[in-house]
Formats: structure tokens, C-alpha cells, sequence
């Protein structure tokens, strides 16, 4: 139904049809030249990428494509909205500076109406687009603008639209546009820190603060005054890290487990940053008291759902479950002995440590069931750290061997001090007809 020999928008000369036109309506042509790119016949898809190559640089089919993709009254299903976002990435990427300038402001002035698109499966390649156009267009001070007013004046789902956009900016903007989005790290903060604030936007706003920060520290020399800015502002966010780890009244599980994984996992990236260090110290420890009492109480709930039943690797699919915040935060403890400001803080804890994490690393039902279906299977998972059903194992694993390397006395004498108490708990268990006793052997000799 379309042509690759003929020109879908005109001539440069002949933009074709005007934004007003464009709009009042689905593009049927272009629609339909969307279906055949998304097509699993090989000869459909060749005849649509002629015909998007001979295309792609006429006046007027920019913007075609952005009004096509960010609106919701193109008529277009989400899948080929996902199929113009992703050809106005890359006509913006290669063609950017080739586009003229009423394409250029259209598809500008589409994506900021966008920021606060309700598909999350559009809105990553929307963000994706607001990057490409920032950084081939240069300075953009309405996009800027949009997002400040989404933060301070918008809906819990617009602000948090917002910062998906400027974590997107800022992780692969570079200096100048972190310097340039630097006005919008105070109104994150307040959002982070309300307790009105919902989690997921809690958790949105630490991970684009992290991405900032750490932007500054990457190119400290040509920030030196932002990354200044941002130090100065760090202890107020540890404040929100730790927050997170308490949790707030009226939280569900899932959120208190959430927040505390993200605030646990931020810090492991910044503990990271030598940089930094000194910076984290007085507030560190604040948020590993409750992050770790957050631990201690779901170790029961662990060991029966998971340790003690097959829960058919479910716990592990989570993205931010228990087993994922234990193994983030033996992670963060490695991270801290790395630099000897932050290894002093574990001093004299180690025995305690282990103690709290120990027991998460203990064989589920889930890998017995591997291991009578299939032992080998069961090995290779073990040696293997991309499988995630055994990252709680790998971590402590790991654990071990960086305290054992950093504390050496003090951790020799608490890992043979644990590992007695696990061989005495499990005999005395295995004594008493408990049938799961094993495991802690089992732990005690890993």
C-alpha cells in the first residue's frame, strides 16, 4: 500500500502536509508503512526500509514520526508507536542538524508534551529520544523548564515521569548536561525525602541524584564547581538513603524491601568513587543500622517461603526482593573495605555481620530440586555468577574472601568462631529429627 520509490512527505521544497493536518488525524500512510518495518516477512520489512531510507530526510517526516509516537490519538498501537520512537532516534542521531527547522521544533515540543506518557513500555525510548535531541541540538532550555515544573508543580506519575527523563540525561548526557539539569537536584530532594511522596519516586529521585553525582566525580575537572554543589549537598540525601532503609508507617512489604534495596544499592555505587569517601563516612552508618534491621526481621519469612520451600526460584526473578537486598548489601560491605575510611566502620562488627547474613546463604529447595534433577546443572549454576538463584551464595562467598583479605585477624577469628557454632547447631538439629538440618552443616563447610 505504500511506494519506497515515492516520497511519503514531499519534497524539502514541498513539506507536505502542515503540523495542523498532521495532527487532526491517524497517518494512515505512515502507519502503515510502521506495520511492514514491524513485519515478520523479510520482503515486507526490505520494501519498508527502502522506502523509511528514501524518506527519512524530507521536510515534514520528523515530524510525522514524533506526533505519530507521543500521541495517543494517532490511533497507532503501542508496538508501532515503540517502532516510530525508535526511527526518530535514529533519524535524530544521524540527520539532527539536516532537519528543518519547523521538523526540528515539532518534534521538540511533541516529546516534552510526552514526558508524561502513561505506557512504561514508550516511555524509555521517549526518554531515549529527549537525550539524542538534547545532545545533537545543544542547550534546550524549554525541556529543562517542562521538567522542573513536572518536579515542583505536577502529579506523583508526571514528577516521576520527569525523573526517569533527567536520570536518562544525566547517565549519558555528560558534564554539560548534568551542569545544565543541576537546578533540579534540590526539588528531587524534597520529593525524596516527603513521606508523601510515593516509594517508587523515592527510589526514582536516589537513583537520579546517584547518576548526577557521580557524572561530577567522572569529570571533576571540567565540574569542579558542580561537583563542589554536589558534595555540599550529600549529607541531606544520605539522610533520604537512610529514610528509605526505616521505611514508613503504612508500607507494604514490598516497598520497605524495595527502598532499602535501591538505597543499599546507591551506596554501594558511590562507595565505589574514592572521591567520595570522606564524604560518606559520618553518614554511612546511619543508614546500615536500619538497612541491616530491616535484614534481621525478614530472615524468618526467607528461610520458611524460601530456604525451607520450593518457591520454583520466584524470590530470585524479583528485581528487588530479599535475597536481592542481602546480596546488595554484602556487595556494599565489600565496597566499603576497599578504602580504609570506610573499612574503619566495620571494625569490630564482623562477627555480627556474619552472623546477620550467614544464614541467607544456606541451600533453598528450589536448588535441591536442581540438584536431584540434575547435579551438574547444580554445579555449573554454583560456579557460575551470571545465575541469579545463587547470587546470595557468590556474594557471601565473596564476602568472606574480602574480609578475610581486609580484617584479617578479626575476620579469621569470626569465621572459624561460625562456623563452629554452625557445625554445633546443625548436629544438635539433625539430633533432634530436623529434616532440613543439613543445610547448616552443609553452610558450615561452604
Amino acid at each position: 500500500s505504500f511506494d519506497h520509490r515515492a516520497p511519503l512527505c514531499g519534497s524539502a521544497a514541498d513539506p507536505g502536509p502542515s503540523s495542523g493536518h498532521m495532527a487532526a488525524g491517524p497517518d494512515v500512510e505512515l502507519g502503515q508503512l510502521l506495520t511492514a518495518l514491524c513485519s515478520d516477512d523479510r520482503a515486507t520489512r526490505t520494501t519498508a526500509e527502502a522506502a523509511l531510507a528514501g524518506n527519512r530526510q524530507f521536510a515534514g517526516f520528523a515530524a510525522r514520526l514524533a506526533i505519530a509516537a507521543t500521541s495517543p490519538g494517532s490511533g497507532l498501537p503501542v508496538p508501532l508507536r515503540q517502532m516510530a520512537l525508535t526511527v526518530l532516534k535514529q533519524l535524530v542521531n544521524d540527520h539532527w542538524t539536516n532537519l528543518a527547522v519547523e521538523d526540528g521544533a515539532k518534534v521538540q515540543q511533541c516529546l516534552l508534551d510526552a514526558l508524561a506518557e502513561e505506557s512504561s513500555a514508550l516511555r524509555g525510548l521517549l526518554h531515549a529520544c529527549v537525550v539524542h535531541v538534547r545532545l545533537k541540538g545543544g542547550p534546550w532550555p524549554a525541556l529543562t523548564e517542562r521538567l522542573g515544573a513536572g518536579l515542583t508543580q505536577g502529579t506523583a506519575h508526571e514528577a516521576s515521569c520527569c525523573v526517569e527523563s533527567v536520570t536518562a540525561l544525566l547517565e549519558e548526557g555528560g558534564i554539560e548536561v548534568a551542569i545544565s539539569l543541576g537546578p533540579l537536584q534540590e526539588p528531587m530532594l524534597r520529593l525524596a525525602a516527603s513521606d508523601t511522596s510515593p516509594p517508587t519516586l523515592r527510589r526514582r529521585c536516589i537513583d537520579a541524584h546517584a547518576a548526577g553525582l557521580t557524572t561530577f566525580v567522572a569529570a571533576r575537572e571540567a565540574g569542579t564547581g558542580a561537583l563542589h554543589a554536589g558534595l555540599a549537598a550529600l549529607p541531606p540525601w544520605l539522610a533520604v538513603y537512610a529514610a528509605l532503609c526505616s521505611g514508613c508507617e503504612g508500607w507494604s512489604d514490598r516497598d520497605r524491601v524495595g527502598c532499602a534495596f535501591t538505597a543499599v544499592r546507591t551506596l554501594t555505587r558511590l562507595s565505589r568513587f574514592q572521591p567520595l569517601r570522606a564524604w560518606l563516612v559520618d553518614g554511612l552508618e546511619p543508614v546500615l543500622r536500619p538497612a541491616c534491621l530491616l535484614v534481621q526481621q525478614i530472615e524468618g519469612g526467607y528461610t520458611q517461603a524460601v530456604i525451607d520451600a520450593d518457591d520454583d526460584g520466584a524470590s530470585d526473578e524479583d528485581e528487588a526482593g530479599p535475597a536481592q537486598l542481602v546480596a546488595q548489601l554484602m556487595e556494599l560491605i565489600q565496597a566499603m573495605l576497599l578504602g580504609p575510611q570506610l573499612r574503619a566502620l566495620l571494625k569490630n562488627r564482623v562477627r555480627s555481620l556474619l552472623q546477620l547474613l550467614v544464614p541467607f546463604m544456606r541451600v533453598t529447595e528450589a536448588q535441591c530440586r536442581i540438584w536431584t534433577e540434575d547435579p551438574n546443572e547444580f554445579l555449573a549454576h554454583e560456579e557460575d555468577d551470571r545465575v541469579r538463584g545463587c547470587a546470595i551464595r557468590l556474594s557471601g562467598e565473596y564476602l568472606v574472601g574480602e574480609l578475610l583479605g581486609h580484617l584479617k585477624r578479626e575476620a579469621a577469628k569470626a569465621v572459624s568462631g561460625l562456623v563452629a557454632e554452625l557445625l554445633e547447631r546443625g548436629e544438635s538439629a539433625r539430633g533432634s529429627g530436623d529434616a532440613k538440618a543439613w543445610k547448616v552443616t552443609e553452610l558450615a563447610l561452604l
